[in-house]
């Protein structure tokens, strides 16, 4: 399949793709996708990574309406350690391919808390993408079983509705 150069370039012809990534087959399928049907020569490839690390505030309401007590979280999170991981782990997948290929490459990495939803992180590929003004953001479409059946995966879902030049791979 060939795609015709889209979306915003500089004098030169380059141009900037923001691929969402997670840890999942899928993600790094749409980084392939990327690399050979739509990268050319001098494109800049921005991965974004969201790590759900961070713990949100514990608190304990009881008595009378209004009153609570903030606790401190019984199993502390490490987000430095968590993005830490998170890098590695990229690294270790994507950066030599990249590399060997040619491919310039940016890797940015968020930390959110664990109960973050698709919404919060769509959110974050959209400002990414709004930093970076890109040609193209790329998703997979993640299988994920629901209710006894298979949904896309809720990011792509959300982002579909988000005014950004949007490509899901299946």
């Amino acid at each position: 399949m060939e795609i015709s150069p889209v979306g915003i370039a500089d004098e030169a012809g380059h141009r900037t793709v923001v691929v969402a990534l997670d840890t999942e087959v899928e993600s790094l399928r749409a980084l392939d996708w990327v690399q050979d049907n739509f990268h050319k020569p001098g494109d800049i490839v921005h991965m974004v990574h969201v790590c759900k690390c961070m713990s949100s505030p514990l608190e304990v309401f009881h008595g009378v309406p209004g009153t609570s007590l903030h606790v401190a979280d019984p199993a502390p999170h490490n987000e430095s350690t968590e993005l830490a991981s998170a890098r590695q782990f990229f690294m270790g997948r994507v950066k030599d391919k990249l590399d060997k290929a040619g491919i310039k490459w940016d890797l940015h990495l968020f930390a959110d808390t664990v109960n973050s939803d698709a919404a919060d992180i769509a959110i974050i590929i959209q400002k990414t993408a709004e930093k970076v003004k890109p040609a193209l953001v790329v998703l997979a479409h993640h299988d994920k079983p629901k209710q006894g059946y298979f949904a896309p995966g809720s990011v792509a879902k959300v982002c579909e509705s988000l005014p950004l030049p949007l490509c899901i791979i299946p």
